[in-house]
């Protein structure tokens, strides 16, 4: 069954199976009339607050689903935030999202955040800012908008700004490629803050009448290839990008960011993914790389690096690496080595120095060609022909990775760049 709001599931099923499990965690369950009563009543409090915008710091668990739904039942804005991310950037985008309100169920966290949250009236309008980043919200009704952020590696996290009609409708979707009974129970192990694990972790299960017990893609014969739903229509532009027409689950667009919204959200209504892919003879999406990440070599050929860095890592000598080639006539590769591999390695050669040993060099670069040239699509102009060890990991801490672990390709070009251009003299 289609729903078009999260409290139009629990209504529904309240009625033809009150009694039915509905959502697990740790030793407590909830029936779908017991969660239905519980975000009616926490709605309730929401609207006497006078509050517009209520953010969620995301920890998987039942008290933060039910103040989900709750808020959105209430007409409030909703935001998402992943608990795990530093202070300092869970307070530049609560201010960025306008968050009037904060529920965390660590309180300690919560007093430090306060200050970032937008102060309201008494009539419950946004009053003066908590700090001179904050704003009004987008023009227009915030009644059913949930804003999940992006994982940005070159800049702040882009706010995405969805609808429950339209996580309802990504849910449905899923229903209709492999449906859940009332008898099944659905683990959700995926973090609440991402669209991926909302849908399909919670609202999937719960839309077929299933249980969702909570805790701290693909089909077919291929593991790379992706079947479409539904509502989905996708197409492959020019020059690979991957385009989805989807009305049902569409985005409204980044929250406060007009420009970058009319580059993604094209006029003829469908969405540019930045993905990089192909289709199979079966209609099957098969995903290549990132259009941002596509390297050109000198001679025109567009290479995709996911792929080959993912051959690269199965090195036991490679913990981390990253390609360029940008304009250059060959590929190269910037290698944070794996030093357990390495010193084992260097106790059976006698080698006291591997790292600055040529033949060593040589060795982990006949290793990862072996690898690279392996692929089912492998192209000879794919051939990596040097490498150059970097002697520090790529974490967040030290601005070389995103939170959500997505290595941050420009920076680490930028910081390397001379060992970059030593490998094309």
């Amino acid at each position: 069954m289609r729903f078009s709001s999260f409290f139009e599931i629990l209504e529904h099923y309240s009625k033809i199976s009150p009694d039915a499990a509905a959502l697990k965690y740790k030793e407590r369950s909830w029936t779908f009339s017991a969660l239905e009563k519980e975000a009616a009543a926490r709605a309730e409090q929401l609207r006497q607050s006078g509050k517009t915008c209520l953010a969620v710091l995301s920890d998987g668990s039942a008290e933060c689903v039910i103040n989900i739904f709750a808020a959105n039942h209430a007409g409030l804005q909703v935001v998402m935030l992943d608990e795990t991310l530093p202070e300092d950037l869970l307070a530049q985008l609560l201010a960025y999202s306008d968050a009037d309100m904060l529920w965390t169920a660590d309180e300690e966290l919560a007093e430090i955040l306060k200050p970032a949250l937008i102060r309201t009236s008494d009539e419950g309008r946004a009053a003066e800012p908590a700090s001179a980043s904050a704003s009004k919200p987008d023009e227009g009704s915030a009644a059913d908008r949930i804003l999940f952020f992006t994982s940005g590696t070159a800049s702040r996290s882009k706010a995405v700004a969805l609808t429950g009609k339209s996580l309802c409708s990504s849910a449905w979707n899923g229903s209709q490629m492999l449906p859940l009974s009332p008898d099944d129970t659905l683990l959700c192990c995926l973090p609440l803050a991402h669209v991926f694990g909302f849908v399909c972790g919670l609202l999937w299960g719960l839309s077929c009448g299933a249980c969702v017990a909570i805790s701290t893609e693909n089909s077919g014969h291929d593991p790379y290839a992706m079947d479409i739903c539904p509502d989905d229509t996708i197409t492959i532009a020019e020059d690979g990008e991957v385009l989805i027409h989807a009305p049902t689950c569409m985005m409204q667009g980044y929250y406060k960011d007009p420009e970058a919204t009319k580059k993604v959200l094209l006029s003829n209504g469908y969405f540019a993914t930045g993905d990089i892919g192909w289709l199979t003879d079966d209609g099957s999406l098969i995903l290549t790389g990132r259009m941002k990440d596509t390297i050109v070599l000198s001679n025109g050929e567009n290479i995709e690096p996911e792929s080959i860095e993912q051959s690269c890592m199965t090195s036991p000598f490679v913990k981390q690496v990253v390609l360029t080639g940008q304009d250059k006539e060959f590929l190269s590769a910037l290698i944070v080595p794996d030093m357990n591999a390495i010193s084992e390695y260097a106790k059976k050669k006698n080698i006291s120095n591997p790292l600055t040993d040529t033949a060593f060099k040589n060795e982990v670069l006949k290793d990862i060609r072996e690898k690279v040239q392996k692929r089912t699509c492998y192209r000879a102009f794919e051939r990596i022909a040097d490498i150059a060890f970097v002697d520090e990991e790529f974490t967040p801490e030290n601005g070389m990775m995103t939170q959500t672990a997505k290595i941050k390709k420009n920076v680490v070009l930028q910081k390397y760049a001379d060992k970059i251009e030593s490998m094309y003299r």
